[in-house]
């Protein structure tokens, strides 16, 4: 729960800042609960693009390396900030 209280709402219920977020769609929900129980609720999808990403930092790192005559094979791991609550192939915010 983020807010409780009686009354009318304020003009603003929160804010949403793309500069903290990977580029790419994104579900906002809101949700109230009247003093009878009642739930109401209501879901947007909202897209950020954008090169501006605050405090964002990306590391990439070679895994391992291949080669079998001409043909050359590596395997470079990358993370991001952006991404540290997904698990991705190598943990939390890699790929």
């Amino acid at each position: 729960m983020f807010a409780s209280g009686a009354g009318a709402l304020p003009a603003s219920l929160g804010l949403f800042d793309p500069t903290l977020l990977e580029n790419g769609l994104n579900a906002v929900r809101v949700e109230g609960t009247d003093d009878a129980g009642r739930i109401g609720a209501d879901t947007a999808c909202l897209e950020v693009a954008g090169d501006m990403k605050l405090g964002a930092y990306d590391l990439a790192f070679l895994q391992a390396e291949w080669s079998a005559g001409p043909t050359a094979i590596s395997l470079v791991g990358s993370y991001a900030t952006l991404r540290k609550d997904t698990v991705g192939d190598f943990g939390h915010g890699c790929r």
